[in-house]
């Protein structure tokens, strides 16, 4: 007989994982039969699922001092590492699915190999009719294989968890609609269902990461502490402190510019930097700049926030997001594949039977577009193809239209909005204010359309409405 296979470390992610998030993680792996205990192969690591699965089967806490106390109380709590190796799991954490699936397979592989093994000393036995070995044989493979597969719904199982659903929202425990956050686009969509994928479409410079940003604003941060939910975004273009100063910006209205060097603040602006900073530290949201960061990795972040939102803020996760999307680190031999995967594994993150959550995501456009006259045009759906399956795969479409891009305005025009004037009367080079519209160009579930024009605050993130733009179209 060979060496046994087995993935020891793969056991220490999975166990990791558990412990780290011991409410979802049972509940995942007895609703879709991840694991068993049998599945695990290294000896330490048998004795600790163990635990696990007994403390589970009482009711009782799934912890690190609960596992380390029911080994110890069993005499078995050196033999499985210590209290030490236990905690060190946690530190090795990696997704569950992930984590259960290279462990499983290492345990079928042990199982093919007994199997094989046995159907061996069968066939040697010539009393035995070979009928009878073949037969046990297509058993043995079809039992074996069927660790292998998915489990099916029957449609009466989602209908009642519709149905759940339905009363819950009559009687008003079902939480506050999940929506994006800007009123009007808001108004298009209505709530949004919990497995929306929604994508920001655009060029740099096009407010794709403002818009992220405003949205999270509005759902973990502007409401009363009441209303509030919490939101995850994953940026990996800007740093955490950086990403922080956009917040503390469209809090307090103070620019960024103002922001990159304290010693320009009054005290006034001083004092409401800090008062921003305070309401920051209360509010249920979750930030990452994370390098090299896997659809596998953002899992496993967004159920930390998870896990964090609701045991520090007692309030549950919105929605989660990524700041831009093909800034993940995906599998493919081009781009475009590349891309392919990473919308193919955040889509599939959504659904009720993975995070079952919406995701706004930014996604960058690979050109201008330009129409038949050569001239700048609105952002069409299409021009997402060459981004790999986002056009397909988002469940939403949102564009943003600028229309001084569109149609160069006259200075005049510009200097309408007085926070385009320098102190000096000069016309600033950079518009800190513009009007901006947001279209909603595909949208599965629910209508499509633009918005008003609205004024995009370049210096403070912010978008208002706004009577001084309404004939600047």
């Amino acid at each position: 007989m060979p060496s046994l296979p087995a993935d020891p470390y793969a056991e220490m992610q999975l166990i990791g994982a558990i412990l780290r998030d011991p409410h979802h993680s049972m509940l995942q792996i007895a609703g879709e039969g991840l694991i068993t205990q049998q599945d695990i192969h290294m000896a330490e690591h048998d004795l600790i699922m163990q635990s696990i699965f007994a403390l589970n089967a009482d009711g009782r806490t799934i912890s690190v001092d609960s596992v380390a106390s029911w080994l110890n109380g069993r005499g078995n709590l050196e033999a499985a590492g210590g209290y030490n190796y236990v905690a060190s799991l946690v530190e090795h954490a990696g997704d569950l699915e992930e984590a259960a699936d290279l462990v499983m397979q290492a345990a079928v592989r042990r199982q093919l190999l007994f199997f094989g093994a046995g159907v061996t000393a069968k066939a040697a036995d010539e009393a035995r009719p070979v009928d009878d070995v073949i037969d046990e044989l297509e058993q043995g493979l079809i039992e074996l294989r069927r660790r292998r597969r998915q489990r099916v719904v029957p449609i009466g199982a989602i209908a009642q968890l519709f149905r759940e659903r339905i009363n819950r929202q009559r009687a008003g425990t079902w939480g506050a609609p999940r929506r994006v956050g800007v009123r009007q686009i808001d108004d298009i969509l209505g709530p949004m269902e919990d497995n929306e994928f929604l994508i920001v479409g655009g060029r740099p410079g096009d407010g794709k990461s403002t818009f992220l940003k405003w949205a999270a604003y509005q759902t973990a941060i502007a409401p009363a502490p009441e209303d509030r939910r919490g939101v995850y975004i994953a940026d990996f273009e800007e740093g955490e402190a950086v990403v922080t100063m956009h917040f503390v910006a469209m809090i307090s209205g103070i620019s960024t510019t103002l922001l990159k060097n304290a010693t320009q603040l009054s005290e006034e602006q001083l004092q409401a930097v800090m008062d921003a900073l305070d309401i920051l530290s209360g509010a249920p949201l979750f930030v990452d700049s994370i390098a090299g960061c896997t659809p596998a990795i953002y899992k496993s972040k967004v159920l930390d926030a998870i896990q964090q939102c609701d045991s520090e803020f007692g309030v549950p996760l919105a929605w989660h997001g990524a700041d831009y999307i093909q800034l993940m680190v995906g599998q493919g031999e081009s781009s475009v594949a590349t891309n392919t995967f990473i919308s193919h594994q955040m889509r599939a993150l959504c659904q009720p039977d993975k995070l079952g959550l919406p995701a706004l995501c930014s996604a960058q456009l690979s050109r201008a577009p330009v129409g038949s006259n050569g001239a700048p045009r609105e952002y069409v759906i299409s021009d997402l193809r060459e981004t790999g399956a986002l056009e397909q795969d988002a469940s939403i479409i949102v564009f943003p239209v600028r229309p001084w891009l569109l149609s160069p305005p006259a200075d005049e025009t510009v200097r309408r909005l007085e926070e385009n004037v320098e102190a000096g009367g000069r016309t600033s080079r950079q518009w800190l204010a513009e009007p901006i519209q947001w279209k909603v160009a595909k949208n599965r579930n629910g209508g499509t359309g633009k918005t008003d024009l609205l004024v995009w605050h370049r210096d403070t993130g912010r978008y208002e409405e706004d009577e001084r733009v309404h004939d600047m179209a």
